[in-house]
Parts: C-alpha cells; structure tokens; sequence
C-alpha cells in the first residue's frame, strides 16, 4: 500500500507531519493550509525518485514523499 508524507517548513518551525495521505496532491493541500493564504508556489523540485520538494513564497517551503507499508 502506497501513501504519502509531509515535511514542511515555515519562516518559525520546521515539522514532520505524522499523518498519512492518500494522495500527494492530499498532502500539497495540507501544506498549503498551513501557510498564510498568500503564499504562492514557486517551483518544484525532485530531489529523488518519488521525493518533491515545493519551494514556496514567504520562505516556506514542503517536501512529499511516497512510502509504502
């Protein structure tokens, strides 16, 4: 079974998100409703097979990767 997890930082934290998603575009929802409504994305970048990080504006910034269990 396939799922997806979250890493995100902001200008104050930085966190590892514990919840589990079903989909990566779950997971890019939920980062973005941790960010202040103005943040925008800047662009995208694979950093491995199936790892993207997701540079954002106002120094944020998120990482989904695809696990299996």
């Amino acid at each position: 079974m396939k799922y997806y997890r979250l890493n995100y930082q902001t200008a104050s934290e930085s966190v590892s998100s514990k919840r589990k998603f079903k989909s990566r575009n779950a997971a890019i929802d939920y980062a973005f409703s941790k960010f202040s409504r103005d943040t925008e994305l800047n662009y995208e970048h694979e950093l491995t097979n199936h790892v993207v990080e997701y540079v954002c504006s106002n120094n944020n910034r998120f990482i989904v990767s695809r696990c299996f269990a």
